[in-house]
């Protein structure tokens, strides 16, 4: 499980064959992650002196 990835990020991931402490053949791939879908209803749902208060709704499947 490869966990933290960036957005929009090349990574290049290598799998090792290990069998007895033995190293085997590797297999490399180069992959990108997905760009983040931009939220929608983007709103300011409460103005103070010294702050906001915002709210959106998140894209779909998140």
């Amino acid at each position: 499980l490869v966990t933290e990835l960036t957005p929009k990020t090349e990574y290049s991931l290598t799998v090792y064959a290990i069998y007895r402490g033995l190293i085997g053949d590797s297999a490399t791939i180069i992959t990108q992650t997905p760009p983040v879908p931009p939220v929608k209803n983007f709103r300011v749902m409460e103005e103070g002196l010294f702050s906001l208060r915002l709210a959106w709704t998140p894209p779909l499947g998140k």
